[in-house]
């Protein structure tokens, strides 16, 4: 009777030990496949959400570019010397090869123009001043080179454009003989018209924009992983990793994005403003996470768009997860054979501790929020209880380095990479959020546009690294003349704002404007030499010389030129007779 009940007691251990070790290798199995498919779930979406707003903000960027482009030529239609261009005699010809010079210098601040036009309304729109990107150098055409160009939409659209208005092309591959640098490469035409005092249309200034570079350049703060995609209205490619799916109705084919990438088709619908994709791409088995956004320019009135997008191999987002399929696989073995030896005596102790890793891990996937594992034991519990911790504390720095490159990209979106001050994108804002809080609480605030001299000889005569140097000096010391509630922003090249709020009077203004102009005198060792700048500033005072930060910004800087023409190293205030 002993010896049967012996070995009853015998079977039931047994049979209760392996069911016991069965439950503890599937509850391992199964908490160690739960936490690896919940984090690569959660890494997938939070690196799609990233790859949407890195789209966004590349996209703002882009905009930025190509509303530069419109602002430099407008600035061009204002110089004085543009008023003599299609004149005769030894006068015109000083005028052309004056403009030639400051479109030449454009082209060197812009490595994405490659080529800038001043053509006449006149003699079916003869080309009278033409600067080219040719290679490695920058070159003006004259002479028999120049062409007709009246017959082209972006010359006779401009010349029935008002004054101030701006003709964005649609992106199109340029074939225009005698464009060099832009011969076949994706192109943008920003054109604006030159009106006379009278009101007389004298011609049109247009600015080539190369996509190709222009997108190098935006590509050049993303890892070789992301890939760009550019499309027009209709889902036509226009920048594709592979070039030759790019600008296939040119030649009677289409390629499409919402062919390769399905949810974008509400995009091109006008149905959404972004879309998030996973998909295969091509023959490939290899999935890739993709964001695309829908990113208008040019003349808000024409509903013109188009779709921006960045995409990145799914593998290149788990590439982490290796280290964590190893740590469960780890976690799992160790805690499957612990269990088979402890099965019968430590049954009560395995349940509970599982069921509040179990909790952990669960409350993690929701909350994204590391919570205390309130295993202590230093058994293989508690070796699986740290192992979790671990693999948490790892996905929360992944994620918190994603948020900081998404931080960076802002960051860079509305600062000057350089000197660290905001750009002009940031200073509009500034500016907005100041005259609001001005016109509420019924005090001035006023613009200065500070442009240097001699910038460009320094540049020229010692290098840009010299220049450089000059334009971060330039910020220290515009901030040390500054208080605490104003502005000091880099706009372009070598021209700065300052917004000074409060604003009490025309002389408190003036007091800061000559300080700044003294600063600027000071000398600037750069190495072994010293280099010396000045400085000409032109003052707008709101609400007099304007209400939005448009107008203020654009009578500085026409007073900036009245101080130009005083003699540099002086400061006016705007008087509306610029």
């Amino acid at each position: 009777m002993s010896e049967s009940i012996q070995k009853i007691r015998f079977g039931i251990t047994f049979k209760l030990g392996i069911l016991l070790a069965v439950f503890g290798v599937l509850s391992s199995g199964l908490t160690g496949y739960y936490t690896y498919h919940t984090t690569r779930e959660i890494l997938v979406n939070e690196a799609s959400r990233d790859l949407l707003q890195a789209t966004q903000v590349m996209g703002r960027r882009f905009s930025i570019l190509t509303n530069e482009a419109a602002k430099d030529a407008l600035v061009y239609t204002k110089i004085r010397v543009m008023q003599d261009v299609t004149g005769q005699g030894p006068a015109a010809i000083a005028a052309r090869q004056a403009v030639a010079d400051q479109f030449k210098g454009l082209m060197t601040e812009h490595p994405e123009y490659f080529q800038v036009r001043f053509i006449s309304a006149r003699n079916n729109g003869i080309e009278l001043v033409r600067v080219d990107r040719d290679g490695d150098s920058i070159r003006i055409v004259g002479g028999s080179d120049l062409q007709e160009k009246l017959h082209y939409p972006y010359v006779y659209e401009t010349l029935g454009l008002a004054e101030g208005k701006v003709h964005f092309s649609r992106i199109f591959i340029n074939r225009e003989v005698g464009a060099h640098a832009g011969l076949q490469q994706p192109t943008l035409q920003v054109a604006t018209p030159v009106v006379k005092n009278g009101g007389e249309v004298l011609g049109v200034i247009v600015i080539n924009v190369d996509l190709n570079h222009m997108f190098d350049m935006l590509k050049a703060d993303l890892r070789d992983e992301y890939q760009i995609y550019l499309t027009n209205q209709n889902g036509d490619f226009l920048i594709h990793p592979d070039r030759s799916k790019t600008f296939g109705f040119d030649y009677g084919r289409r390629f499409l994005v919402q062919d390769t990438f399905g949810p974008v088709a509400e995009i091109v619908k006008g149905k959404g403003d972004s879309a998030i994709v996973r998909t295969q791409v091509g023959g490939s088995k290899q999935e890739v996470l993709g964001g695309f956004a829908r990113i208008p320019f040019g003349d808000q009135a024409e509903h013109r768009f188009v779709i921006f997008g960045l995409t990145v191999r799914l593998d290149m987002v788990l590439k982490g997860m290796t280290r964590l399929a190893e740590n469960s696989a780890s976690i799992v073995i160790a805690f499957s054979l612990s269990a088979i030896a402890l099965a019968v005596l430590l049954a009560w102790v395995f349940v509970r501790p599982l069921k509040q890793l179990v909790e952990s891990v669960g409350s993690f996937s929701r909350t994204r929020e590391l919570s205390p594992v309130r295993v202590r034991s230093r058994d293989e519990l508690g070796l699986l209880a740290r192992s979790i911790a671990q693999m948490q504390e790892h996905l929360l720095a992944h994620l918190n380095e994603l948020n900081m490159r998404k931080d960076v990209m802002e960051y860079r979106a509305r600062h000057d990479v350089l000197t660290g001050a905001p750009n002009r994108e940031m200073f509009f804002d500034l500016l907005r959020f100041a005259i609001s809080s001005a016109r509420r609480n019924g005090t001035q605030l006023a613009v200065l546009f500070i442009d240097l001299d001699y910038f460009k000889s320094i540049n020229d005569t010692f290098g840009h690294a010299a220049g450089d140097a000059v334009l971060v000096a330039v910020v220290q010391r515009l901030k040390s003349a500054m208080r605490e509630s104003d502005a000091v922003a880099r706009l372009s090249g070598d021209e700065f704002g300052v917004m000074i709020q409060p604003a009490e009077d025309s002389d408190g203004v003036a007091h800061v404007a000559q300080k700044i102009i003294d600063a600027l005198r000071e000398p600037i060792v750069y190495g072994k030499i010293t280099l010396k700048i000045g400085a000409s500033i032109g003052i707008s005072v709101f609400s007099a010389d304007g209400d939005t930060p448009e107008e203020l910004l654009h009578n500085a800087d026409a007073a900036m030129y009245n101080s130009k023409r005083k003699g540099r190293g002086v400061f006016c205030f705007y008087t509306g007779m610029q």
